[in-house]
């Protein structure tokens, strides 16, 4: 219905608030409903959430965890053979005993793999977000949102790394003279609750910031505005997230993990006949399985906390209410 100003005419539910009548030539609307309800949600709520947004699209969720996390180790291994080869030597190659340990190739694809894991991030968060408001997100999309939100995500990653690197900094010049047999150095009395203090503000900060990337991935803010953001939803919320996330992150890597064992014997069958490559094999193939299987899952998870913290803090449910049954 629109009125002759132009202007839509209120929606079905809004029209039941009218203080009279409001002609509403339309039935009940039955949208289809998303991945959860729109109420605060409660653990199992989050935990049936998380297999449902894979279950809603999973084409999106795992298919571009496969290709962004495969594309991104082999380019490491190659870029990590590469250097191996220049040198001419590979000092991470054998161990004491002869026996293949780490290469070049296994650690630069490493850590390629868990730069790749970081960006699609940002797909799969929107992704589960799409899947909330009942909108099944297609990979090209998410792939697109991943390419307008990457300088961003990567400027908050490099800002959150600073904040970490702040305490971390300060505990290693308090210890240093310890490390060097200073005899003025600190006593254990001192290093040892300094240490956990330490520990204590990391996951803290942790916690604090644990909806940033969401922020940046979802809502489309800078690095800055989505700290900011964070430190809000999750002010009066910490335990309550440390409980939910470190519950669901228990029974994800309990699911994931039994897959990935079976994919690394595998591999490591495979790659018996070549020692040289064996240890690139059973490493690169661990390392994908696992992101393959637990990224989007726990991307997913930091959705769903995400969605509940604006629920419970901005009352989300009544525009999230509005979004799916008009």
């Amino acid at each position: 219905m629109t009125f002759p100003t132009g202007w839509d005419g209120p929606k079905y539910f809004a029209a039941q608030l009218a203080p009279e009548p409001v002609r509403t030539d339309w039935s009940a609307p039955t949208g289809e409903p998303g991945i959860i309800q729109p109420r605060p949600l409660s653990f199992g709520d989050i935990l049936g959430g998380i297999f449902s947004a894979v279950r809603y699209s999973p084409g999106t969720m795992f298919g571009l965890t496969v290709v962004l996390t495969l594309a991104a180790q082999l380019i490491g291994i190659g870029v990590g053979y590469l250097l191996g080869q220049e040198f001419g030597f590979d000092p991470l190659a054998e161990d004491e005993s002869g026996l293949p340990t780490l290469s070049w190739a296994s650690l630069i694809g490493l850590a390629a793999t868990s730069f790749a894991e970081l960006i699609t991030g940002i797909g799969l968060r929107w992704a589960t977000f799409q899947a909330v408001l009942a909108k099944k997100a297609a990979p090209l999309d998410a792939a697109r949102q991943i390419v307008r939100r990457f300088w961003a995500m990567v400027g908050l990653y490099a800002v959150m790394l600073l904040i970490w690197a702040a305490p971390v900094t300060a505990l290693i010049l308090v210890l240093a003279p310890s490390f060097a047999d200073n005899p003025d150095g600190v006593s254990p009395a001192v290093a040892i609750p300094a240490t956990l203090v330490l520990a204590t503000v990391m996951a803290w900060l942790s916690v604090r910031l644990i909806l940033a990337p969401c922020v940046v991935a979802i809502e489309n803010r800078g690095p800055f505005a989505a700290i900011r953001r964070s430190w809000f939803l999750t002010r009066g919320r910490f335990w309550r997230i440390v409980g939910i996330y470190l519950g669901s992150v228990m029974l994800i890597w309990m699911a994931t993990n039994v897959l990935s064992t079976v994919f690394t014997l595998a591999s490591a069958l495979i790659a018996a006949g070549n020692t040289e490559l064996a240890s690139t094999i059973v490493l690169s193939a661990s390392t994908l399985t696992s992101a393959v299987f637990s990224l989007p899952l726990t991307s997913a998870l930091a959705t769903l906390i995400y969605v509940d913290a604006r629920i419970r803090a901005e009352a989300f449910d009544l525009e999230l209410s509005e979004e799916l049954f008009g």
